[in-house]
């Protein structure tokens, strides 16, 4: 009896566990299943999603059309592994040939030409049409083309108002022959600084401190006598180029006066130029790590005690800072306001090389009119002729790009 009681029990034992042998396998098994699931169904929703992107390009009106754009520019005549530049841009080349007047042609020409007839259309459309009320600036805008663009007015002031500026700035309205008694390059160049945004014998404005941006500083350095200095440094190297130069300054003054020797203007012009590249800082030394900032107080920069030559103190440095930020809201401190110098030696050398100039005044008076006199001649009846002065290198360019080989020149659309 006890033997068979025994029995029952361990069988009852062996039922339970094996039921709860099965209740953790059905577990495990259902667990991998919902898991299998929810892989199968992200796997199925990846696939949906990369399917719908696949199938559903862009169809927006900018997308249509730079995508017929790009395809337009296409040349598929050609492998694009023989020369895929010509499969790319042969499309948009063939379609847009360079224009007669220019040397070259991009889809950004071809821009700046739209926006540009954009403009004219703007400037000739009629004042404030359907009521409409122009902003003070279109107004002004539109006043300054119809002044430009009325060439008979222009023709019967001649070179009348080039004199009038002339003479604004402390300049004689012909060119000089005789040194001025009155002359001072800081009046000069201070006021040209002012009133013209034209920066001679040094460049001063206003500009965010690069090491600090948080604050703006008064930054002075050197500016390009106005010919490259490149072409005044190797005279045998660009005889050409300072062959025409000179032309064009004896053209230039023939024209204020033909009376003056326009050849001893141009030799005095150019000499001073190169005089004045010879002290100027290599651009490779100013692009280095050992080209320093030099910051200074204003009263350091006015009294030489940032290691100027003896020459400095003969120049009226703060009658020119004055004249330059005139009229503005500017105010300098001589103690608290700090002065960026970035090509110090060249500053010093310069000051220096204005008291050795002989003659003095004349060669600086000279120097400083042809400079306001070339740059600020607009729509004028001389520009026209000036233009016609660039006519031979205009000549001589249209042969060179004849020439040169086709690849060379046709790689100018990129």
């Amino acid at each position: 009896m006890r033997i068979l009681f025994n029995n029952t029990l361990k069988r009852k034992r062996n039922s339970k566990k094996d039921r709860e042998r099965t209740v953790r396998r059905s577990s495990v098994l259902i667990c991998a299943l919902v898991l299998s699931l929810a892989a199968l169904g992200g796997y199925t929703a990846v696939l949906l999603l990369a399917g719908n992107s696949a199938t559903m390009p862009c169809l927006s009106e900018e997308c249509v059309a730079t995508a017929s754009r790009i395809l337009s520019s296409l040349n598929k005549d050609v492998e694009p592994c023989t020369d895929f530049y010509e499969f790319a841009c042969g499309g948009w080349i063939k379609k847009n040939p360079v224009p007669e007047w220019a040397t070259s042609w991009d889809q950004l020409a071809l821009l700046r030409e739209q926006l540009i007839e954009n403009l004219r259309e703007l400037l000739e459309a009629g004042d404030g049409e359907d009521g409409e009320v122009l902003p003070e600036s279109v107004k002004k805008a539109k006043t300054l083309y119809k002044t430009c663009i009325n060439t008979d007015k222009l023709e019967e002031n001649g070179i009348k108002p080039i004199e009038s500026l002339l003479s604004k700035l402390g300049l004689p309205s012909k060119p000089p022959q005789n040194a001025s008694e009155d002359f001072s390059w800081e009046s000069v160049a201070g006021r040209g600084r002012r009133m013209l945004g034209l920066n001679v014998l040094l460049s001063v404005q206003v500009a965010e401190d690069v090491r600090n941006t948080s604050r703006n500083r008064v930054v002075v350095e050197q500016v390009s006598p106005g010919f490259s200095e490149r072409y005044l440094l190797q005279e045998q190297q660009f005889a050409h180029e300072l062959a025409q130069y000179e032309q064009y300054i004896r053209d230039m003054v023939s024209i204020a006066d033909p009376d003056v020797d326009a050849q001893l203007f141009a030799d005095d012009i150019i000499a001073f130029s190169k005089s004045l590249a010879k002290i100027m800082t290599p651009m490779e030394v100013r692009r280095s790590g050992t080209h320093l900032f030099h910051e200074v107080s204003l009263s350091q920069l006015l009294q030489g005690t940032a290691g100027g030559p003896p020459q400095w103190n003969q120049h009226n440095w703060e009658k020119y800072l004055k004249l330059v930020f005139a009229n503005t809201s500017v105010t300098l401190d001589p103690i608290t306001d700090r002065i960026i110098v970035m090509d110090l030696p060249y500053l010093q050398k310069l000051s220096v090389l204005l008291n050795e100039t002989e003659p003095l005044v004349h060669n600086w008076e000279k120097y400083l009119k042809l400079g306001f006199a070339n740059t600020s001649v607009t729509l004028d009846p001389i520009t026209d002729r000036i233009i016609v002065m660039d006519l031979p290198y205009l000549q001589k360019l249209s042969v060179l790009l004849n020439e040169t080989e086709p690849l060379v020149v046709g790689k100018w659309h990129l």
